[in-house]
């Protein structure tokens, strides 16, 4: 009983989103559906009914024909700057201290840009936009939960797509400099990520900001 008032809470904040586009999902899975989902879209109202009725996921559809992108932190180290980061977002959602959705409202959508680490190959976040979708709730993820939304504020700002990849770039930089900050290596890192911050054009006292960042979420 509680769930379901709160999934129908959560249906009546995402209907102030009317612009938003969606697909159907497998059950208990991430994968589309129909083949051509990111064409063929499908309403809020359209996809609860076969949720409700056939136990299918939902999948909110990116980029410029939602007016809609997700920063997907998909590393602890992400998730925590981002937590630091993210001042207004139109809905987050958290399972684990290592998964996060941030979804921004991003009416000229823009490209998906995913940033790995360079030694292990595995992703520390994405900025998923045009082309992409992400399951939200109140689909069932693959290991058996219920998706909740942590937070579905509602009148929103738009944010212009390349501040929202300055952002993407800043969780990657500094989570790459969470991984490896250890006594003894924090002038190399400091030296290096001043480089990175000179490239992304990050002036002095933003990098400043950042490293201290990293010195609080690593309590330095």
């Amino acid at each position: 009983k509680d769930m379901n008032n709160y999934n129908n809470q959560s249906l009546l904040a995402l209907r102030q989103y009317d612009n938003f586009n969606y697909c159907v999902l497998e059950q208990r899975s991430k994968r589309p559906l129909h083949k051509n989902w990111n064409t063929i879209t499908q309403t809020l109202d359209d996809v609860i009914l076969e949720h409700e009725n056939k136990g299918l996921n939902i999948g909110l559809v990116l980029g410029k024909i939602s007016g809609v992108v997700d920063i997907d932190c998909d590393s602890k180290e992400a998730v925590a700057v981002a937590d630091y980061l993210n001042d207004s977002y139109p809905a987050h959602i958290k399972r684990t201290q290592s998964s996060s959705h941030f979804f921004y409202l991003c009416k000229e959508g823009g490209k998906t840009i995913q940033l790995k680490d360079p030694d292990t190959n595995v992703s520390l976040v994405e900025l998923r936009g045009d082309g992409g979708q992400t399951m939200i709730p109140p689909s069932i993820h693959p290991d058996g939960e219920q998706l909740k939304w942590n937070i579905l504020p509602d009148n929103l700002s738009h944010q212009a797509y390349d501040e929202l990849e300055k952002k993407v770039y800043k969780i990657g930089a500094i989570s790459l400099l969470l991984k490896s900050w250890e006594r003894g290596t924090r002038h190399q890192l400091s030296l290096a990520f001043a480089g990175l911050c000179q490239s992304l054009k990050i002036d002095h006292y933003e990098a400043i900001n950042l490293l201290n960042i990293v010195c609080d979420i690593k309590l330095d």
